[in-house]
């Protein structure tokens, strides 16, 4: 099991490089996430951020565009945060965001093997 993690670790380093690196004020899910389940990610950035698309990781082409929610300032960490929700994305294979005006994630999985990279993860 410990093996397929980092064949699956392996494979998300080996994806088309990233033209600038990863901006750490997006913060998405690194295990993954299901096809037909609900994509959130959030941005903690105090200009708030216009537009994102979710571009795959391969070839850099668009396969969802949206628009972020209203930014919310959040009283615990006094970061102003905005969500971004691709649920409606239904591709799969390696992807990352791209947030006007904020930068790129890290690259992410969409797949039916999320659920087991997560169990993976549970018993390293």
């Amino acid at each position: 099991m410990r093996w397929q993690f980092l064949a699956g670790f392996a494979a998300l380093l080996a994806a088309a490089p990233i033209a600038e690196p990863p901006a750490l004020a997006i913060k998405g899910d690194q295990v993954g996430y299901l096809p037909d389940a609900a994509k959130l990610a959030f941005v903690a950035s105090a200009s708030p951020a216009a537009a994102f698309t979710v571009r795959r990781a391969s070839d850099g082409r668009v396969v969802f565009s949206g628009v972020p929610a209203a930014p919310v300032d959040d009283p615990d960490s006094g970061d102003r945060i905005q969500t971004l929700d691709f649920s409606a994305m239904r591709a799969t294979g390696t992807f990352h965001l791209d947030v006007s005006g904020v930068g790129v994630s890290w690259p992410f999985e969409a797949d039916s093997l999320t659920s087991s990279r997560s169990r993976c993860f549970s018993n390293l």
